[in-house]
């Protein structure tokens, strides 16, 4: 990972192309900034075995500028016709560069803008300068594969989508002016007087084509969603409706059931699935959700939230023909796409629109045998198909994320997950596979699940596999106390590039993100991940989404204490700056404050009595403004509880 000084920003974004910076420092660079090579003109076709997703560190410079003596000849070139993510990343090449640098280069349309190796662009999507390029976006690059490429004094940046576009954007910022995005209000680049053109050669594709992660942080912050190369597009925009939908959306019981009963499982919470009558109703639902969503693309045909799926005579046939509740489902999904083929053939020609089932809880598993002997699945039944446009989204809820997707813990859901994605490429289906996977304590928001320095594990299997989208459920209605912002920075890393090391991105991110109290929170950190370990080989302690990891048991009196001596020691190194940066302190000091309420939190609840009056007022107080500030809102899911749980804690403190 590259390292360097970089200028420190405690940024706030207030708007799209708006930043309030709080310190800065130059970074250092060549005067000229020439490595006195002259520019070369490109091939016109990058030749590549393969792409895997590693960038370079460095790109060798070209000897020609962008930006020198405070002016630059450079345009950024978009389509004429550009969409709000292209337009995006134009404009935040323009500000970051602006911000380094202190020129602005003009973002114009490429009308009557022809493909010249003299000229001086920087294209951005798929403009008339890509396209004269002779470049060619191959099929192994997805969805979000990119090409940046110098031709000559041309620097192409393009993927078959926008957002791929824009992750090349930051890519090409990183290189250029050292930009690193660690929060939503931490953001480091470099000061420059001269911006170099590099010797750009890269075909990249990430670890994931299509990457989410569901946090209140990112869905807050489209703009920190974005710059950390995630899927953009506010909330869920790429869902026309999503995960429990057949009853919920489709087909309320309060609209249909008293005239149609039978459309219902027994326990009237599941659709009927062998009703042609209700799939024939669900479709012309269906048809009003894509036609009000213009830019979705995924249908999700989910079934609700619990396992009382319908027992008629009909639905117990088809899965016994079909090999159980997923395969029941997939063919109702495939009937569905079917059936809608010719509508959407002509109401949305140019629209790919993709029908999406659950494999979770009960349809898990999927429909087919598999041979120990040979490592091969066989389908059930013989009329086994998968229409082009369907896919299957497994949601493994209860996997230990604390281990290997593929190791003994995990087997029998990696290997579901193995079955589908492997009758599907059977049926001529290579993309067909869609990932909702967790990284949220449930039931217990003060304690942070265990899968430190694994995600990029599970990530990698789940892209081997042959995912094309995955979608991490972290926690979606509260920000969390304890390393959450650690977390959601080295999980979208690692979902993004291989080359990646771990505990790189921990120690980059500790530095600038804890700044004068790095070391403090860096043994508070340690202090964490031996715990987790001593818990994981003493006391069963598992990353599994409904782990209490909050209970007595696991956090000691001693520990608490020590928890809190750590970052105490680190908010008194941070007094070292409190006259000189008042500005980075403030900044600072919250951030060491919001760690400290989860060892307050165990303190409250189990140790109170341990606790001074005066001590006892002071993380009171804590409590109340951190939780507030951090928009920390409850102790587990769907709870929203803090407020309660505060005013319980001043009826114990005060009587």
């Amino acid at each position: 990972m590259k390292k360097g000084k970089f200028t420190r920003i405690a940024a706030m974004l207030l708007t799209v192309s708006t930043f309030v910076f709080a310190a800065t420092s130059c970074g250092k660079t060549n005067e000229s900034g020439n490595s006195g090579k002259e520019p070369t003109g490109g091939s016109t076709v990058i030749d590549y075995e393969r792409a895997e997703a590693m960038l370079p560190d460095k790109i060798a410079e070209t000897g020609v500028n962008i930006i020198e003596n405070g002016r630059s000849d450079y345009k950024i070139v978009v389509p004429e016709n550009a969409d709000a993510l292209i337009s995006f990343a134009a404009k935040e090449m323009q500000t970051f560069i602006k911000d380094s640098a202190n020129v602005e280069l003009p973002i114009v349309p490429d009308t009557g803008v022809d493909f010249d190796e003299t000229a001086k662009y920087i294209s951005v999507g798929q403009t008339s300068v890509f396209k004269g390029s002779g470049l060619t976006i191959t099929d192994d690059m997805k969805d979000t594969g990119y090409y940046m490429k110098r031709f000559g004094n041309v620097v192409v940046i393009v993927a078959k989508n926008s957002n791929g576009s824009l992750s090349a954007v930051y890519d090409f910022l990183n290189y250029e002016i050292g930009l690193e995005v660690y929060a939503t209000d931490e953001l480091t680049y470099e000061k420059k007087s001269v911006v170099p053109l590099l010797d750009y050669d890269v075909k990249f594709i990430p670890v994931l084509d299509r990457r989410k992660i569901l946090a209140e942080a990112f869905d807050a912050s489209d703009v920190y969603t974005k710059r950390m190369r995630l899927w953009s597009w506010f909330g869920l925009g790429e869902w026309i409706t999503f995960a429990h939908t057949t009853v919920e959306k489709f087909l309320p019981k309060d609209k249909y059931f008293e005239a149609h009963p039978e459309w219902y499982s027994e326990s009237q919470t599941q659709v009927c699935y062998s009703n042609a009558e209700m799939r024939a109703e669900m479709e012309e639902a269906i048809k009003s959700y894509i036609s009000s969503s213009p830019d979705g693309f995924y249908v999700m045909i989910g079934h609700e939230d619990d396992k009382f799926m319908c027992g008629c005579d009909n639905c117990v046939a088809e899965r016994e023909l079909m090999g159980g509740f997923g395969g029941q489902e997939l063919n109702f999904t495939n009937k569905v796409a079917e059936e809608l083929e010719p509508w959407l053939a002509e109401n949305y020609p140019d629209r790919e629109i993709y029908f999406v089932f659950f494999a979770y809880q009960t349809s898990e598993e999927p429909p087919a045998t598999y041979d120990e002997a040979t490592g091969k699945w066989t389908p059930v039944w013989k009329d086994f198909k998968v229409n082009k446009n369907v896919k299957v989204m497994c949601a493994p809820v209860y996997t230990d994320f604390s281990q290997n997707l593929t190791g003994e813990a995990n087997a029998s859901y990696y290997k579901n997950m193995k079955g589908w994605s492997e009758i599907f490429k059977q049926a001529g289906v290579d993309d067909g596979l869609v990932i909702w996977t967790y990284s949220t304590a449930a039931t217990s928001y003060f304690a942070t699940i265990n899968n430190f320095a694994i995600s990029g594990e599970h990530y990698r299997t789940l892209a081997d596999l042959g995912a094309v989208y995955v979608m991490d459920q972290n926690t979606a209605d509260s920000n969390l106390p304890m390393l959450e912002q650690l977390k959601l920075y080295t999980m979208s890393k690692m979902m993004y590039r291989r080359d990646y090391d771990y505990n790189e991105l921990v120690d980059d991110f500790i530095e600038h993100y804890y700044g004068a109290a790095a070391d403090e929170m860096k043994e508070y950190y340690e202090l964490i991940r031996a715990r987790y370990k001593w818990l994981n080989d003493n006391l069963s302690f598992t990353g599994r989404i409904f782990t209490d990891t909050t209970l007595s048991s696991y956090w000691p009196r001693p520990v608490v204490q020590e928890m809190l001596d750590v970052i105490d020691r680190g908010l008194e190194k941070l007094e070292t700056i409190k006259t000189s940066s008042p500005e980075r302190y403030d900044v600072l000091y919250a951030r060491l404050k919001r760690e400290k309420l989860s060892p307050i939190y165990f303190m409250f609840e189990y140790y109170m009595d341990y606790l001074t009056q005066d001590t006892k007022e002071e993380y009171l107080n804590d409590m109340e403004v951190y939780t507030a500030k951090f928009n920390i809102l409850g102790t587990r899911e769907g709870a929203n509880n803090m407020l309660s749980k505060i005013e319980g804690w001043k009826s114990q403190i005060y009587g």
